[in-house]
């Protein structure tokens, strides 16, 4: 884009769905979901989820997926290693002072079903995370695979909001539970340009 240096809005953004969290799962395509913590306070959050492919400007408008995940603000999103990308924590109301609607249920969006339209899996059978992960919380992949959560507002739980958890993903297990052999990198670049 040429112009004056600085943020530009692109592409537009619907009004009906702003988006709490964003993630870039492929190059140059981001996926948005849920509500922000300022899209209404007390009110039920959605699970609205939309995607962008920038790299082409007559695609450079938002997209539903073809299903939601649950209602959340105040998320997290973690791109995985497989091409999915893992919602973690949030809660289920916007900026509710008894902070008691914690979504502790993972769930995990494809990219590819429906054609490239997306859709969310994995809700009810992922395993729940301990503590709740509202505002103030993070979520990172790790170095193995696997996926660190730490944080949160979870002001009732102040013994235990310091520690961290850790999500082993299905996808690294094999059916015995042990785990899977991982691929070993047999060559990379030690230089990659811009």
């Amino acid at each position: 884009m040429n112009g004056t240096p600085g943020w530009v809005k692109y592409p537009a953004v619907s009004s009906a769905m702003r988006g709490g969290s964003a993630v870039m799962y492929r190059p140059g395509k981001v996926m948005k979901c849920g509500s922000r913590d300022t899209d209404g306070p007390f009110q039920n959050a959605v699970g609205t989820t939309q995607h962008v492919d920038l790299n082409s400007l007559a695609a450079g408008y938002w997209r539903n997926s073809s299903n939601t995940m649950a209602p959340r603000v105040n998320h997290n999103l973690v791109l995985l290693p497989n091409g999915k990308v893992m919602a973690i924590g949030g809660t289920s109301y916007i900026n509710n002072p008894a902070d008691d609607t914690a979504e502790r249920r993972p769930e995990i969006w494809d990219p590819d079903c429906n054609n490239g339209e997306g859709c969310w899996e994995g809700l009810g059978t992922l395993a729940q995370h301990a503590v709740k992960r509202d505002y103030h919380s993070t979520a990172l992949l790790l170095p193995d695979a696997r996926i660190l959560i730490g944080g949160g507002n979870a002001y009732r739980e102040m013994g235990i909001k310091n520690r961290i958890e850790i999500f082993c993903p299905p996808y690294l297990l094999n059916a015995s539970g042990s785990l899977k052999t991982r691929p070993a990198i047999g060559w990379a670049p030690r230089v990659v340009r811009y």
